[in-house]
């Protein structure tokens, strides 16, 4: 890919940007944003190629160029943009449901529980909102997002258990019949 082989730039879009794009919409709390992001940092990507250190984490260093992307976004948009609560959800707000097939009680349940969900997210800073996404929604270890948020791991523990703690209890105020404090 640093080399310019559109094969692989090929091969490397089809597979990351899906995970470019999830990244920072969530970041973002905007699709049309986040896709903007994505393809900023797959164009990023392939033209830093040349500077990934090999033994350093792929994944890491390609969520860190997304997070880096997102961050001169922000940067750019001095205004902050509000998200409506009426907005629909983009469907990628992952539910568990049992085998069976969810009533439509349990279906609307479910919808208002991922919108609640990502409307406190929005609510959180962006730092406590980029440490959960990347540790709960993305699976990273906290090394991991240590490199990609340019913190130390402690920082990542700490930071991740107030932001927790701050999502759980804007949850409780904001939707106290949809998140009973067992729940959390």
């Amino acid at each position: 890919m640093a080399a310019g082989d559109t094969g692989a730039i090929e091969a490397f879009y089809a597979r990351w940007f899906p995970q470019f794009a999830r990244l920072a919409t969530r970041l973002t709390g905007n699709g049309p944003d986040g896709e903007d992001v994505a393809q900023d940092a797959v164009v990023r990507a392939v033209t830093k190629a040349g500077t990934f250190r090999p033994g350093e984490s792929a994944r890491s260093w390609l969520l860190a160029i997304v997070r880096n992307a997102v961050s001169d976004l922000a940067r750019r948009n001095v205004v902050r943009k509000a998200v409506s609560v009426s907005e629909p959800d983009d469907g990628r707000m992952a539910v568990q449901v049992p085998d069976r097939a969810p009533t439509a009680s349990e279906r609307a349940e479910a919808r208002e529980r991922a919108a609640a969900v990502h409307n406190a997210l929005n609510a959180l800073t962006d730092d406590e909102r980029a440490v959960i996404l990347l540790r709960d929604y993305e699976g990273l270890s906290a090394p991991d997002a240590a490199r990609v948020l340019g913190i130390s791991v402690e920082k990542v523990g700490s930071r991740l258990f107030r932001a927790r703690k701050r999502l759980g209890a804007l949850l409780q105020t904001e939707w106290p019949g949809l998140f009973p404090p067992g729940d959390l």
